[in-house]
C-alpha cells in the first residue's frame, strides 16, 4: 500500500504544485515566489511570482553555530607519543591529539581538514573524468547565492532542506548541474569586516580567521561573538564543476526573487578557480564558518553535494592531491600549518647527505609560523626497561599539535620545528606502530639501547593507560547535510 504525504503539512505545502514557494521582502513589499520543478530551467516560467495570500510563511533559514565556538574537549591536546622510524635514529617524542568535532575552539581546523579532503578529492576526481570541452573545460567556479537582507521565509519545517533545494534549481538555471552547496548563516559586520573572499569589504579589519580566533585565544562566547561582530545574512557557497555560469541569466534571477547570484573571480581575472590548490582555499575557507546545525548526535556541518558529485567516489590519486593541496594553504586560510610532522632530533654523523650548519635531510620542514609546538622529548632519566620512557609535557605549549593519522599520516598541526643545526628530517609515526620495529632486531640494534629503552617505555605506557588503535576509534559523526533529492 502506498502511504502519500498529509497535504496539509508544511513540507508537503512548501513543494505544493510542483514548486518550491517562498516570500521575500522587496523593495515593493512582500512576495510570494514559485520557482517550478517541472519546468525546464531554461523556459521563461520557471520563476513566478505574485502576490502573497493568506497562508504564512514565517520559517526562516537556521542561525546556527559556525565552528571553533563551542567548548574545549575533555582529551583534546593529551600527548600521543610518536617516534622516528629511521635507522640509526628512533627518537621519540610526542604531539597531541584531537577530538576533530566541528566546535572544538582547539581542533576545529583539524575537523575542517578532514571534510574538505573528501570533497576536493571528489570536484578533483569527477574533473579529470569528465571529458574535456573546445576551450578545457570543464572548470571550477565559486558561486555565491546570497538571500542576505531580503527576509527569506519558507513554510516548512525544514527550511534549510528548502533553501538548498531553491539553490539547486538557481544554479541549474545558470548551466550548472553539479557541485557543492556549503550554507552561511552569517557575515561579519559592516563596521568590523575586512577584505573577505566572496563579498564586499567592509570598514574594519577583521576577517572570519580574526573572528574564530576570539574564541580560542580570548574564550569569548558565542553569543558574545554573534552580539558584537555578526549579523544574520543567509547565503550559501557553491563549489561547482561546469563549463560556464551563465552572468545574463543571474541578472533575471535577482529581477525575479530577489536573491543574487554571483560567480567570484580573484581581482580583474576571469577565471574563478585556476588549479586544485585555488580549489583547495576555496572549499577550507567555506568550511571554516559554515553553518552547524544540532541534531541528537551532535552537530551536522549544513553542506551538500548534488547532481553526479552526491555520490561519486573519490579516487585516491585525486584525494592525495587535495591533501597535498590543503597542506600548502591550510596556515594561510585555516591558521594551522599540517605538514606531517617530521623528526627534529640530530641527524647521525653517518647520514648521507648531512652537511654541517644546515640540515642534511630532504624533507620538508614546516614553517615556522606555525601555531603547533615543538614536540616535547621524552624523559631521558633511564635508558633501558619498560616503563622507563615516561612522557614530558612541554610547559610553553598552549595549542599542541592534534591528531595523528592510522598510517603514520598525521594530519595534525606541525610538530616540528627545526633548529638551524643538522636534524634528522624524518616522518614520525604514531606509537601504535612500535611493535613491528622493535621486532625488528637489526632497526633496534642500528637506534642503539638508549633510543630502544625509550620507545619500549612509551610504548609499554601507552598501552598501560588502554588506548586504542586509532582504527578502533571512529571519528565524531559529522553528517554533510543530509542526502541530496
Amino acid at each position: 500500500m502506498t502511504t502519500r504525504a498529509d497535504p496539509t503539512s508544511k513540507r508537503a505545502r512548501s513543494r505544493s504544485r510542483g514548486g518550491i514557494c517562498f516570500e521575500t521582502d522587496g523593495p515593493d513589499g512582500r512576495r510570494r515566489v514559485t520557482i517550478r520543478e517541472d519546468a525546464d530551467p531554461s523556459d521563461v516560467d520557471h520563476i513566478m511570482s505574485r502576490e502573497p495570500d493568506a497562508r504564512s510563511f514565517d520559517d526562516e533559514l537556521p542561525k546556527g553555530p559556525i565552528p571553533g565556538t563551542g567548548e574545549l574537549g575533555d582529551d583534546c591536546g593529551e600527548d600521543v607519543p610518536m617516534f622516528c622510524r629511521d635507522e640509526g635514529c628512533g627518537h621519540t617524542t610526542t604531539v597531541g591529539s584531537t577530538c576533530r568535532r566541528s566546535r572544538c575552539p582547539r581542533c576545529w581546523q583539524s575537523w575542517a581538514f578532514h571534510r574538505a579532503k573528501k570533497w576536493i578529492g571528489k570536484l578533483e576526481g569527477l574533473r579529470s573524468k569528465r571529458p574535456k570541452t573546445a576551450k578545457g573545460g570543464p572548470f571550477f567556479h565559486h558561486v555565491t547565492v546570497s538571500m542576505a537582507d531580503i527576509g527569506l521565509r519558507f513554510d516548512s519545517e525544514d527550511a534549510l532542506g528548502r533553501g538548498f533545494d531553491v539553490v539547486k534549481s538557481l544554479l541549474q538555471k545558470v548551466f550548472v548541474d553539479t557541485g557543492l552547496i556549503v550554507y552561511h548563516p552569517w557575515r561579519i559586520a559592516k563596521e568590523h569586516r575586512g577584505d573577505v573572499m566572496g563579498h564586499s569589504s567592509g570598514d574594519g579589519e577583521l576577517t572570519w580567521k580574526d573572528v574564530l580566533e576570539l574564541a580560542e585565544s580570548e574564550g569569548r562566547s558565542w553569543e558574545g561573538i554573534v552580539e558584537e561582530y555578526l549579523v544574520y545574512a543567509p547565503h550559501f557557497h557553491a563549489i561547482v564543476l561546469s563549463d560556464t555560469v551563465s552572468g545574463v541569466v543571474t541578472e533575471s534571477i535577482e529581477a525575479e526573487t530577489g536573491i543574487v547570484v554571483h560567480r567570484i573571480t580573484p581581482g580583474d581575472s576571469n577565471v574563478s578557480i585556476y588549479g586544485i590548490e585555488e580549489l583547495a582555499k576555496v572549499t577550507a575557507y567555506c568550511l571554516s564558518h559554515a553553518g552547524l546545525m544540532e541534531s541528537e548526535s551532535g552537530y551536522r556541518v549544513a553542506m551538500r553535494g548534488f547532481g553526479e558529485l552526491h555520490n561519486y567516489g573519490a579516487p585516491m590519486w585525486a584525494e592525495q592531491k587535495g591533501v597535498e593541496a590543503l597542506r600548502d594553504i591550510s596556515y594561510q586560510v585555516l591558521g594551522v600549518d599540517f605538514q606531517r610532522p617530521t623528526c627534529d632530533a640530530p641527524a647521525p654523523e653517518d647520514r648521507e647527505g648531512s652537511e654541517p650548519g644546515g640540515c642534511g635531510c630532504d624533507h620538508h620542514h614546516p614553517d615556522p609560523r606555525s601555531t603547533g609546538p615543538t614536540p616535547a622529548p621524552l624523559s631521558s632519566s633511564s635508558s633501558s626497561g619498560a616503563g622507563s620512557g615516561s612522557v614530558s609535557r612541554s610547559p610553553t605549549s598552549s595549542d599542541p599539535s592534534p591528531v595523528v593519522a592510522d598510517g603514520g599520516d598525521p594530519d595534525g598541526r606541525s610538530a616540528t620545528s627545526s633548529s638551524s643545526g643538522e636534524c634528522c628530517g624524518s616522518p614520525l609515526l604514531p606509537i601504535w606502530k612500535a611493535p613491528e620495529y622493535l621486532d625488528d632486531a637489526e632497526w633496534v640494534e642500528s637506534i642503539g639501547e638508549d633510543a630502544e629503552g625509550q620507545l619500549r617505555g612509551a610504548y609499554d605506557e601507552w598501552t598501560s593507560k588502554g588506548k586504542p588503535r586509532p582504527e578502533d576509534v571512529p571519528d565524531p559523526e559529522v553528517v554533510d547535510g543530509g542526502p541530496s533529492d
